[in-house]
């Protein structure tokens, strides 16, 4: 298996699908279970590509063959100085 980590500066729509999925599972029975059915993958893609853009978040994604993997992105808050990283989703 080939396994390789990279800056994600093209992959908003990648990282926000991720995001999303780890919102469904991670506030349920927190936020309205309605709310977490109808969030759309797509919803944080324009957020995400700003702030990368504007190096206000450094992410590296994980990928698996040239592919992402189901990881949350590592990602490094420029201007807090916060870093988030979480294990793998489970499917």
């Amino acid at each position: 298996m080939r396994i390789e980590i990279k800056d994600a500066t093209q992959d908003a729509e990648i990282i926000s699908k991720i995001y999303a999925s780890s919102w469904k599972v991670a506030y349920q029975g927190i936020v309205p279970q309605r709310y977490l059915d109808e969030l759309q993958n797509n919803f944080w893609v324009s957020a995400f590509q700003n702030w990368i853009n504007n190096n206000l978040l450094k992410v590296k994604q994980i990928y698996e063959h040239g592919i992402p993997s189901k990881s949350i992105p590592l990602m490094h808050l420029s201007k807090i100085k916060l870093l988030i990283t979480k294990s793998l989703l489970v499917s």
